[in-house]
């Protein structure tokens, strides 16, 4: 008989305030993010026979009113037989289906993150958030935001109230009781479900300020997750399928930026076969490529990795190198392959290796080993993080700002990855198949992107593979969508052979504990919490409220900034470091400047957040009322770097700020007054030359007066007496 299942195992969903605009992220591999895709339109959206975005198309994750797209997570059916070899998609033409959603929001009733609790004698104790509430049918009552669940079924459906999780409340039965929105249901034209997230909503209930990255007491927001069921009918017989998760995240501010490690790294790294044939464009490109991406949100990455750079592994003429097998590049490859950090398993080996060794010396054997053991293993530790601090990938590791002589403090490559580049670099490896250069059978007319995967069967599968490589695989502090017991086995239903990769969930969506004492114990959470998902365990240790966590986390400029670059990250793929801004992309663009002016432009990387540190405010505070106005860096076609010896064909930049943020910009206005006289000759202005230069004044003057229209509130600045 055969079975059901509702795919992907684990779907992404992410906020937004845009109440109508959504767009459905990337299914397969190497589909470009679209945020004008909602599911039945993929033809209108990428080019005849392929995964890239249509040329000239406007890619604006915000609406016209400047509020952001929220991401929809779509879910299927699929009818797997008994030998699990013969796979087909079910559809409302096939079977009649109901879906039905929990989400919940469990962040404040749940404990306070501190670091992640499978560290072994790093992780520390959790005391409760909001502990000054300590009856637990009270804090339920107060705490727990989840609402009553959601039914849908049908093709086209939406706009609905029972499509919607709006009945939540926090601080219920008070004077400060807050409803709270978690999102929406929709179908589209094939009866697939979409799941829409809540607004990016948050907010104290007593105003109370926010004081820390992750555990701000009195605060909510509306990031949430859930399990997504579904009752297939067929010859009027009902059958249950198998559940699946949603997990609704915050914003992506540089969508489709590649993670170097994801959160399908990590757990395929736990759960699959790693006795795999190592193929470059498979296993090695997505790191060394991915390194070279991260230029367009790290100023570091910019120079370490980027265009031009010596370490640019996407250029033509290194990546010949990069994916040749020959003796003759060997060195090469080994060269590469020593830049990056060994695992912590390797680590942790060659740590004992070498305090036996210490142990053996003859010097020592008439000490007492177990006084100089510690000793042995404190200096070896030093010493290896002292080694692997400058090591890759530049990001910081789940041990970073608690302990300062851990190997922990930067991040590592998963064991499987590191495996696969050790056979890389030893030339155990083919060569495979460059994503860019692959084609897609076009015989038939692409509708929906798992017809580009030939071998339906493996279509489950890549529908959780790609939502997971949405997700980041680290640091986890806690971490931007998913966290850190996502890599604990215990987690996951492996007992189903053909789907290994699909967590635990709980019988009945009200069988979630809250409570496991007044403080979690790494040893109690490790044995008791972390074996089931419900909703709204997924994201209960994030940050709370979203905003502060991301507008703390950023590069070593913020920590260090005596370091000569910013390379050291926490999420920039996620919130970016340093960006390439519109207005420096537009002046790159501009061929009537000179060489000299535009590579200037094109190196000028300014901050991120810098919009939010208006009169020496805090960006985690302001994040929280600002985070939709801010930029998103968005991958930009463009010529202006071609040349014989690269391959540039696009840019990150920062696009979609808001108003606010831009005008009144006298410095602007001053640089472009100041390129017009490059265009004098003599006592004439040649006014030819300077068109592009005066269409950028021009529409200065209407930006700044459209603000003055719209009476804009004026950036706050910092006087000289204010400052610290």
């Amino acid at each position: 008989m055969p079975k059901y299942y509702v795919y992907p195992a684990i779907g992404i969903a992410r906020v937004g305030n845009s109440e109508s605009k959504f767009f459905v992220g990337p299914e397969v591999p190497h589909q470009e993010v679209n945020p004008n895709y909602t599911g039945d339109n993929f033809g209108s959206c990428y080019e005849a026979g392929s995964l890239q975005n249509l040329p000239g198309s406007s890619l604006d994750f915000k609406d016209a009113e400047g509020k952001v797209k929220r991401q929809a997570a779509r879910f299927r059916i699929f009818e797997v037989s008994d030998c699990g070899n013969n796979v087909r998609e079910i559809t409302d033409k096939d079977a009649k289906i109901e879906w039905r959603v929990n989400l919940a929001n469990r962040k404040s009733i749940n404990y306070q993150f501190e670091n992640a609790m499978d560290l072994g004698k790093l992780s520390k104790d959790c005391k409760l958030r909001n502990d000054f509430i300590t009856n637990l049918d009270e804090r339920k009552k107060k705490l727990l935001i989840k609402p009553s669940q959601c039914k849908i079924q049908g093709c086209n459906q939406s706009d609905k109230p029972a499509y919607q999780f709006n009945d939540g409340t926090f601080f219920a039965g008070t004077s400060y009781e807050t409803q709270v929105y978690l999102g929406e249901l929709r179908t589209d034209s094939e009866g697939r479900l979409l799941v829409l997230g809540g607004l990016g909503h948050s907010a104290s209930y007593n105003n109370s300020p926010i004081t820390t990255f992750a555990n701000n007491e009195t605060w909510h927001d509306d990031i949430s997750d859930g399990t997504v069921r579904a009752t297939v009918t067929i010859n009027d017989k009902p059958i249950e399928a198998e559940p699946a998760m949603v997990a609704v995240t915050p914003p992506n501010f540089a969508p489709g930026m590649p993670g170097v490690i994801t959160m399908y790294d990590v757990v395929s790294d736990l759960l699959l076969d790693a006795n795999t044939k190592t193929e470059f464009y498979r296993d090695i490109y997505p790191i060394l490529s991915s390194l070279v991406e991260n230029q367009g949100v790290n100023e570091g990455y910019f120079m370490a990795f980027g265009d031009y750079s010596p370490a640019n592994f996407t250029q033509p003429d290194i990546l010949e190198k990069l994916e040749s097998n020959s003796e003759q590049y060997k060195s090469f490859r080994t060269a590469v392959f020593d830049l990056f950090r060994v695992t912590p398993d390797i680590t942790a080996t060659r740590r004992a290796e070498k305090v036996e060794q210490l142990l053996q010396d003859p010097a020592v054997q008439d000490v007492n080993k177990q006084v100089l053991e510690p000793i042995f293993v404190e200096a070896v530790k030093q010493t290896q993080t002292a080694v692997q601090a400058d090591k890759l990938p530049p990001i910081f590791g789940d041990g970073y700002g608690d302990y300062a002589d851990s190997p922990l403090i930067g991040l590592s490559l998963t064991n499987t990855q590191y495996k696969h580049l050790k056979n890389w670099a030893d030339g155990k490896f083919e060569k495979g198949e460059n994503p860019r250069e692959a084609t897609i059978n076009s015989s038939c007319t692409i509708t929906d992107p798992l017809q580009v995967i030939n071998d339906q069967n493996n279509w489950p599968h890549t529908l959780t593979k790609t939502n997971l490589q949405q997700c980041l695989g680290g640091p986890f502090h806690p971490g931007i969508e998913l966290t850190w017991f996502l890599r604990r086995k215990s987690m996951w239903n492996t007992a189903d052979p053909f789907d290994p990769m699909r967590l635990n969930i709980v019988e009945c969506d009200d069988d979630v504990q809250d409570y496991y004492g007044p403080i979690l114990t790494p040893e109690v959470a490790l044995k008791d919490m972390f074996n089931v998902s419900g909703p709204g365990t997924l994201t209960r240790f994030m940050g709370v409220p979203w905003q502060s966590d991301e507008g703390s986390c950023q590069s070593n400029e913020s920590y260090d900034p005596a370091q000569y670059l910013p390379t050291m990250t926490f999420w920039s793929a996620r919130v970016p470091n340093q960006v390439l801004s519109q207005r420096s992309f537009e002046q790159l663009q501009n061929e009537a400047i000179g060489l000299g002016q535009r590579a200037k432009s094109y190196s000028y990387r300014q901050d991120w957040l810098r919009f939010l540190r208006e009169g020496g405010e805090k960006a985690r505070v302001n994040m929280v009322k600002y985070w939709d106005k801010i930029g998103i860096v968005v991958k930009t076609p463009t010529t202006a770097l071609k040349a014989d010896h690269n391959n540039v064909d696009h840019i990150w930049v920062e696009s979609q700020v808001n108003e606010r943020f831009l005008a009144n910009d006298t410095s602007y206005r001053q640089l472009l007054n100041l390129e017009n006289l490059a265009h004098f000759e003599g006592n004439d202005l040649m006014l030819g030359e300077n068109a592009v230069t005066n269409e950028q004044l021009d529409l200065l003057d209407k930006e700044d007066e459209q603000a003055c229209e719209q009476g804009l509130t004026r950036r706050k600045i910092t006087i000289r007496q204010d400052q610290n």
